[in-house]
């Protein structure tokens, strides 16, 4: 398990990416967005500490479903695909 800190507007996970971790949030806020197949933007409600995200490409074993951006200085624990199996 990695502990990363991300800077404001860092991408953590870019939706259509494939999938190798499972992630944490100890600290911070993580902005959520899709964008759909007419390339419209939607955002989803704000992650808080505490949530775990990042399990659906692993456990379907397919691409990222959406992008997940800090909102501010985040603290993110990272499980790797092979430490999760």
């Amino acid at each position: 398990m990695d502990i990363i800190i991300y800077q404001p507007e860092d991408f953590i996970i870019t939706q259509g990416s494939l999938s190798e971790s499972l992630y944490f949030l100890a600290i911070g806020h993580l902005k959520v967005t899709i964008v759909d197949e007419k390339w419209k933007l939607h955002h989803l409600p704000t992650m808080i500490p505490g949530v775990m995200f990042g399990e659906i490409g692993l456990l379907c074993e397919c691409k990222r479903t959406a992008s997940v951006i800090s909102d501010q200085y985040s603290t993110i624990c990272n499980i790797s695909k092979d430490l999760f199996q």
